[in-house]
């Protein structure tokens, strides 16, 4: 015989099995609490940034220095760490990006007065005591956040342009290499030397700790921010030639854009849309009517009707500046022919120089606008 159904539908079952809950709850009450208590405390006190792990940190080095081991210069390096660590921990309230985020934001967004520049200030003075704490002590070894420099980099990069007057005048004084270089797209060559006579010149170490007099004095921390600047400018190197010499995405967007405009704008004067294509008469007229055909129609515009006036236009057009108009429609012919030339067959003067702008219509177009 079947054993006999507990629950007739899911219901039934799920608000039994609430009730066991809650009832085994009531039960182990004070057991649960504690064994959550002992979870968070294990999980947020083992955090690198938090003050319980630093204060429990210098509890452990303290009393390891009252052991066999009688070294007290660690105990000395964590007190010095641990104290600005817990300060620009209750500065930035938990979350160091988040905070650097609003400063930049108020900063920019302000009338950058003194009361926006106090909490950089202090974060700045914060981050300082902690470097001068690692300098002081002389220890290689020991890993700690590098605040000061992280700070100081976010402020530099409100600025719009990070290159001075002189690095700009360098850096346009190689772009006619890179160019070179592009058209082979293989920079293999190029790159090397550029890093290595920019560091030359401006060396990174510098930017970072003005008051070293060489990088031999750097110690492991140190060293290890100077790589990380060091990738971070190549970068920089490599964005601003991109940028400058026209090969950026952006770039060529614009110029495909200008491209295309005059494009469809000559084609629309040479073949435009209806039932046939304007004689020459007629396209002289739409390109000169305003400089050359609308004084000499005005004169007599009062005493004719529309159709009269039109056909006058036209007879106006006709007489007027056949020469000029030919030599112009020839030329806008001619750039129609350059558009439709094969890539191919084109050398590699006319391939750079391939596509029409409106600097190059300027002269066919510049009286039908204006």
């Amino acid at each position: 015989m079947a054993r006999k159904k507990l629950h007739k539908s899911n219901k039934e079952r799920q608000e039994a099995a609430k009730g066991y809950r809650k009832v085994y709850y009531e039960r182990n009450k004070v057991a649960i609490l504690k064994k959550m208590k002992l979870k968070y405390h294990d999980s947020t006190s083992k955090h690198p940034q938090h003050p319980r792990y630093l204060r429990t940190t210098l509890q452990n080095s303290e009393s390891n220095d009252t052991g066999d081991s009688g070294d007290t210069g660690a105990s000395d390096l964590t007190t010095r760490l641990s104290e600005p660590q817990i300060k620009f921990h209750r500065l930035v309230n938990g979350s160091t990006h988040k905070f650097l985020d609003d400063l930049v934001l108020q900063y920019t967004g302000s009338t950058r007065s003194e009361d926006s520049r106090r909490p950089i200030l202090d974060a700045l003075d914060i981050a300082q005591e902690a470097e001068e704490a690692v300098t002081r002590s002389g220890d290689d070894g020991v890993k700690t956040l590098n605040p000061h420099h992280e700070i100081q980099r976010e402020r530099k990069m409100v600025a719009s342009e990070w290159t001075s007057k002189e690095q700009k005048e360098w850096l346009t004084a190689q772009l006619p290499g890179y160019q070179k270089c592009s058209t082979k797209s293989s920079y293999a060559k190029f790159w090397p030397p550029i890093y290595e006579q920019w560091e030359q010149q401006w060396p990174i170490y510098k930017e970072l700790w003005p008051e070293l007099p060489d990088e031999d004095g750097l110690n492991a921390v140190q060293s290890a921010a100077k790589g990380k600047a060091v990738k971070r400018r190549q970068k920089q190197l490599r964005t601003w030639m991109s940028w400058h010499s026209g090969n950026s995405a952006s770039r060529k967007g614009r110029v495909a854009q200008s491209s295309t405009w005059a494009t469809r704008l000559l084609k629309d004067l040479l073949q435009p849309r209806g039932a046939r294509a304007l004689s020459e008469a007629e396209m002289y007229s739409r390109l000169y009517y305003k400089t050359n055909i609308r004084p000499t129609v005005e004169a007599a515009r009062s005493h004719v009707n529309v159709g009269e006036r039109e056909a006058d236009e036209t007879i106006i057009a006709d007489r007027q500046g056949q020469d000029e108009m030919q030599r112009r429609i020839e030329e806008g012919r001619i750039l129609m022919q350059m558009m439709k030339t094969p890539r191919l067959w084109r050398t590699k003067d006319e391939e750079e120089h391939h596509q029409p702008t409106e600097d190059m219509l300027e002269y066919v177009l510049l009286d039908y606008f204006f």
